[in-house]
């Protein structure tokens, strides 16, 4: 294969591999392998790829309690993101704005993201994103209580 063709079929590894770092709770080894497919996404200029890297980073950040960086990612992809017409990347990165305001302390703005995200995760079927953000506006409520 061309170093291109190589690139994009490794974003697609990468993704996987990543996501599998994450589910089981090696947050560092999942940040690694997403900084990993950022690089290949930028090899191969697939902008999709690059996107939803820059979102597992910065969903990872947050769970790592590296607010700062979750910030950066999110500024600087989700202007991009909110633009493209993937549906699930736009949902997940309302997931990861719900998270980022919650952790920094910002409970309403959180809940609306949360609300946002809940609402693509419904329209998209998507069963277990549905529990985690009906669970995350349940906690916002009763922080804001």
């Amino acid at each position: 294969l061309k170093p291109v063709e190589l690139a994009r079929e490794r974003t697609s590894l990468l993704y996987d591999r990543g996501e599998n770092w994450f589910v089981l709770g090696d947050y560092a080894k999942a940040y690694e392998i997403f900084l990993e497919m950022l690089e290949q996404g930028q090899i191969c200029s697939w902008q999709r790829s690059i996107l939803h890297a820059q979102n597992w980073l910065a969903y990872t950040a947050i769970v790592r309690k590296m607010t700062d960086v979750c910030e950066e990612y999110l500024t600087m992809s989700w202007s991009i993101a909110s633009r493209v017409k993937e549906k699930r990347l736009v949902a997940y990165f309302k997931r990861t704005h719900a998270y980022y305001h919650a952790e920094i302390g910002e409970v309403s703005v959180a809940l609306r993201w949360a609300e946002d995200a809940l609402d693509a995760f419904e329209r998209l079927g998507m069963p277990q994103d549905i529990d985690t953000m009906q669970n995350l506006i349940q906690e916002l409520i009763d922080v804001k209580k």
